[in-house]
């Protein structure tokens, strides 16, 4: 292109020259050829610089020439990079889709856990509630413990004072017993009679089972005791309630021993015939102890009888220790009979073993051992755990125990009959918690495992329960 601009200078310029020499030839005065040469020199000059610019201008068009050969080159390659950059730009489009999609499920996500954490927030106040209340529970608990703690080692003190006083007395030997009377035993017994089945556990375990001549008909352990009675050497002198006076006294015993409640009157009796007899306080856990001191210093087995109390006392020990890891502490009635209700209170042995064993009587504000309670009472009290011994009141089993409890208005708002914490205690399980004598740490045992299975790591108890069912043994 710029080679032709030149040509068309250079022929403008040769016409110019023809002009020139035309208007030379037409002029005829020396002044005008004067002109006309002055004008050639001046047209030649022009020329000569115009060849110069012509050769300056041919090289510029061929370094402009090159210069858009690269440029036309660069061009291709700029048009290659958009072509890439305009496919990235459509794929990050694809992918900013995507994501704005991915936003919106984040977002819904957020949205989500917002309302969860709303939930949980209110949930965790909730939690924070049951903190407090569980705080305040743990605190009372911890108050209980510490309290039955110190009614542990007050015990253990008063039966140490008793055992020293014990040891200290001599024949002619007086004692106090539940009708409140000194009884004064002259020489240590060689024919015993026993009315009840805790005081023929006791003679017998301390080793002094060869004095006795007679017993209950309820008295069945240890096993040595039955096999006397087959043998003919052991005299069965009636039932618990139903003692036989004329048969007591036809045994010629040297010291009749029997407990309090029903017993109290066939006592007297005998006393009032001139019998040396009796009566054993059995209220508390100490009573129990002392009275197995009792019977030891009486019969001259004083040593087994401190022995077996010690291993009573370090046993009822290990049971309290374990339960005092316990997190609550259900409340528990223990009913003997019914129709009318006769169940543990707060003045007996067996409300004593509770507190031990991790529970709390539902009737332990009742001043008295084992009174009679209505039903409105217990439906007051709403207790967590039911237990009844073996054919109270002729129940036979836990479904008749049920079945009963059902026929009482009200009795679904119950807490234990509602969780199916129902039981009947069979065989040694309900003799051992009817009998406050030696069995004492298996009793204790039985019910801190029905009070609480958990420590122990068993499952769900059966509602007629036998020792093997709370390994007991058989």
């Amino acid at each position: 292109m710029a080679t032709q601009h030149g040509f068309a200078v250079f022929l403008a310029l040769v016409a110019l020259i023809v002009g020139v020499f035309a208007s030379y030839s037409a002029y005829t005065t020396s002044k005008a050829a004067e002109e006309l040469a002055l004008s050639v020199d001046r047209v030649s000059g022009q020329l000569h610089d115009l060849s110069k610019v012509l050769k300056d201008t041919a090289a510029t068009v061929q370094e402009l020439s090159q210069k858009l050969t690269r440029l036309e080159e660069r061009t291709r390659g700029i048009e290659g990079s958009v072509s890439n950059v305009e496919e990235k730009t459509r794929e990050l489009e694809k992918r900013i889709g995507s994501l704005e999609g991915g936003l919106g499920s984040v977002s819904k996500n957020i949205e989500d856990v917002g309302k969860r954490v709303g939930e949980v927030s209110g949930r965790l106040g909730g939690v924070e509630e049951e903190l407090q209340v569980t705080r305040e529970n743990l605190s009372a608990l911890a108050s209980q413990v510490e309290e039955l703690g110190l009614r542990l080692a007050e015990v253990e003190e008063r039966v140490a004072s008793f055992e020293a006083r014990l040891e200290a007395a001599t024949f002619p030997l007086e004692v106090s017993d539940a009708l409140g009377r000194i009884v004064v035993i002259p020489e240590p017994p060689e024919r015993i009679v026993s009315i009840a089945p805790s005081v023929t556990e006791i003679l017998f375990t301390i080793g002094a089972g060869d004095l006795v001549v007679g017993v209950d008909q309820f008295s069945d352990y240890p096993p040595e005791v039955v096999e006397k009675v087959k043998a003919g050497e052991l005299e069965v002198i009636g039932g618990f309630s139903t003692v036989s006076i004329e048969k007591v006294v036809s045994l010629r015993p040297d010291l009749v021993v029997g407990v309090a409640g029903v017993q109290l009157k066939i006592i007297y009796a005998l006393s009032q015939l001139g019998v040396t007899a009796v009566s054993l306080a059995s209220d508390t856990i100490g009573d129990v102890y002392n009275n197995i001191l009792l019977l030891g210093k009486i019969t001259r087995h004083m040593e087994e009888a401190k022995q077996l109390v010690a291993d009573m006392q370090r046993g009822v020990q290990e049971v309290y220790l374990t339960t005092t890891t316990a997190n609550t502490t259900p409340s528990v009635l223990f009913v003997v009979w019914v129709n009318p209700i006769f169940a543990a209170g707060g003045k007996s042995w067996v409300n004593d073993l509770i507190g031990i064993a991790g529970g709390e009587n539902a009737l332990g504000d009742v001043e008295d051992s084992w009174p009679m309670v209505s039903w409105e009472v217990i439906l007051e009290t709403k207790p967590d755990v039911i237990i009844f011994t073996e054919n109270a009141g002729g129940l036979a089993n836990a479904t008749q125990a049920l079945e009963w409890l059902a026929s009482q208005p009200g009795s679904s708002n119950i807490t234990a009959i509602a969780e199916g914490r129902v039981y009947m205690l069979h065989g040694e399980l309900s003799d051992a918690l009817q009998r406050p004598g030696v069995r004492l740490v298996i009793a204790a045992e039985a019910l801190a495992r029905i009070i609480h299975p958990e420590l122990y790591g068993l499952e769900a108890l059966p509602n007629d329960l036998y020792a093997e069912d709370l390994g007991l043994g058989g």
